[in-house]
């Protein structure tokens, strides 16, 4: 991969929002999947971008991922669970619980590519009950192109 390129990602993502009712408990819900793009640099001094809900949001010092399979070293990191993404693919899910909240990455179990991510609350606390999931995404295109905003080859906004 050239040197000035950028990894595109283009998901569908959904997060948890809070429904405003006249409680002191107001409830979350998931809003609905929606495309999200986002361009990371190979160059982590340069700038990458994701557009989400026709907003441009710039990320600075995104830094970059290594997936290698090995045991964890990292507290609250779990390794090797099942998982199910976005969009219904099954794989094996590196996971992180922190704050209350479990994330899992999940990762195709032959090849190891991406698929996407899924959270949800682990303790009750004032964001939800354990067990709400405050995130659910899949990953359907993935490519390397020449710089910020730039779609692959046969892709449309």
């Amino acid at each position: 991969m050239p040197a000035n390129a950028y990894v595109y990602v283009r998901s569908e993502v959904a997060f948890s929002k809070t429904v405003k009712e006249h409680t002191f408990n107001d409830p979350r819900v998931l809003d609905a999947l929606h495309i999200r793009e986002v361009w990371l640099p190979k160059d982590p001094t340069k700038a990458g971008l994701i557009r989400e809900g026709g907003k441009d949001t710039s990320l600075r010092g995104a830094g970059t991922v290594r997936i290698d399979g090995g045991p964890s070293t990292s507290a609250g990191a779990d390794n090797g669970t099942c998982a199910t993404d976005a969009a219904g693919r099954h794989g094996k899910a590196a996971a992180f619980t922190a704050d209350g909240e479990r994330t899992e990455y999940i990762f195709d179990t032959s090849s190891l590519t991406y698929l996407g991510e899924r959270s949800h609350l682990v303790t009750t606390s004032s964001r939800g009950k354990a067990g709400t999931l405050t995130s659910d995404t899949a990953v359907f295109t993935r490519a390397v192109v020449g710089k910020v905003g730039e779609l692959p080859p046969g892709k449309s906004a």
